[in-house]
């Protein structure tokens, strides 16, 4: 893409993560999701969990895993026959100067979600059910059996939010959110936390951020029945790209978290890289300048809220809230209206 281009786009949605442009370049449509993370609960999480806010928008080795994990899946899906399901293809990763974070550029689904229940959806009710059985509980077998468990979130293990992430075009379900915006411990179903999210946080020493068992993707790779499956080409391409995955995915998992958090603030331009350098080998200056970083923001949130709602109570016109509700309980033609 041009360079021009990059930081344009016609808004589409945006999420826990980021949010999501469509962008027009040299004829071709992508979908860019930046990392922006402004969510300030979604920022407080990802900070008691990770030690900073969602790497992948500030971190270089985070936000490469997201392309080499998506060349990965875009590989193995179609070996997997019981999964009738492809992956959006990326294209890369870029900084975004005017958001000041990381980004991935994608392919622009022309699809639709899976229809939502109303009187007229019958001719297309069948979707959800087909998405479940077909594509999401096949998948969760072959990621386990891969040894890529950190992608379950995404895929709906425990997840019900997670059938947003694909959608339907020409009659082929495509995954296009593959990337997590909060660590894998909240899922609907508090079974599955005790029985396999929390245990995997246990035994990797941290809460699980779409990370992958690089030893047990290469065991199942190397299996000569999958081998025989694939183009020699193509076998070494998905080696390649496992051993780019492991690379990046280690220097970013391997970070302490004083550097994480030091890090993110100075992909932030908060402090300089001298700074950086001071506080890595100085935790206890960093949490006390954090400290009280936090605690007055939290006395500015605090007060915009209490005039905020002061405000609305100056406001509030209780003998017209009183009418109305009078005559919506005894009017028809009001109910009507």
């Amino acid at each position: 893409m041009a360079e021009s281009d990059k930081n344009e786009g016609e808004f589409i949605g945006s999420g826990r993560s980021g949010v999501v442009s469509k962008l027009e370049s040299d004829g071709v449509t992508y979908a860019v999701k930046t990392f922006t993370a402004h969510d300030s609960l979604t920022k407080f999480i990802c900070t008691v969990f990770l030690g900073a806010p969602n790497p992948y928008g500030w971190n270089r080795d985070a936000i490469a895993c997201t392309h080499a994990r998506r060349q990965i899946l875009r590989s193995l899906l179609p070996l997997w026959q019981d999964v009738h399901a492809e992956v959006a293809q990326s294209f890369g990763t870029n900084w975004n100067e005017e958001h000041n974070a990381y980004e991935l550029i994608t392919e622009f689904i022309d699809g639709r979600h899976s229809a939502l229940y109303h009187p007229y959806s019958s001719d297309r009710e069948h979707e959800t059910a087909d998405l479940r059985s077909n594509v999401l509980r096949p998948l969760e077998k072959n990621l386990r059996d891969a040894g890529l468990k950190g992608m379950l979130w995404q895929a709906g293990y425990g997840n019900p939010s997670a059938e947003s992430n694909f959608m339907i075009r020409d009659g082929k379900w495509i995954w296009i959110d593959l990337e997590s915006g909060v660590p894998a411990l909240f899922p609907l179903n508090v079974m599955k936390l005790f029985t396999f999210y929390l245990p995997e946080a246990i035994r990797n020493r941290r809460a699980s951020f779409d990370e992958i068992d690089v030893s047990e993707l290469k065991k199942y790779v190397n299996q000569s029945d999958f081998r025989d499956k694939m183009p020699s080409d193509k076998f070494e391409q998905l080696v390649t790209d496992i051993d780019t995955l492991a690379f990046h995915q280690k220097k970013w998992t391997d970070l302490k978290r004083i550097e994480k958090s030091v890090h993110y603030a100075l992909a932030r331009n908060r402090i300089s890289e001298a700074d950086a350098l001071k506080y890595c080998a100085s935790p206890l200056s960093w949490y006390c300048r954090e400290g009280a970083r936090f605690i007055g923001l939290s006395l500015a949130k605090a007060l915009k809220w209490t005039r905020k709602f002061v405000r609305k109570i100056v406001a509030f016109e209780l003998l017209r809230f009183m009418r109305n509700g009078f005559n919506f309980v005894f009017s028809s033609a009001i109910r009507h209206q």
